[in-house]
């Protein structure tokens, strides 16, 4: 179907507003309005649970999420950044594999199955997209 990613991430932000902000967390965002896709509407709602769960699982407080979706020649880029702690640079590749646990400061203890980022990646696939992760300008963990 073909469906506004804007509408799509601002729905899912709504969602998660107030979780932030009761967690101590700010964000901010930029969305191009007129983006739309053919996609499977569900599993990106999915998609965008699971960064914006992660993010807020594994930033300390005070923190920020940085939002941004772009267009970037005829694709979407998705963008999801949060403030420290972040992830060791050699760690970055591995937080795709399933179970793997970046170092203490992002660990279990903060919850989750550690799948997410495994779902993330297989949906991003299924849907001809790339997927990453790098250090954040704010000093956690960015996902492309």
């Amino acid at each position: 179907t073909l469906a506004s990613l804007g509408a799509l991430v601002t729905e899912s932000l709504t969602h998660f507003a107030h979780r932030w902000q009761q967690a101590g967390l700010v964000y901010d965002y930029q969305l191009d309005p007129a983006l739309r896709a053919r996609l499977d509407q569900r599993r990106f709602r999915q998609l965008l649970e699971n960064l914006f769960e992660n993010a807020t699982r594994y930033t300390d407080a005070p923190g920020r999420i940085r939002v941004r979706l772009s267009r970037d020649g005829d694709e979407a880029h998705l963008v999801v950044a949060d403030s420290a702690p972040g992830v060791p640079a050699e760690e970055l590749p591995l937080l795709f594999e399933p179970l793997h646990r970046a170092e203490r400061s992002r660990s279990r203890a903060h919850g989750g199955s550690g799948l997410g980022l495994a779902i993330c990646q297989r949906i991003v696939t299924a849907h001809g997209g790339r997927i990453s992760a790098a250090p954040a300008p704010e000093g956690g963990v960015a996902i492309h």
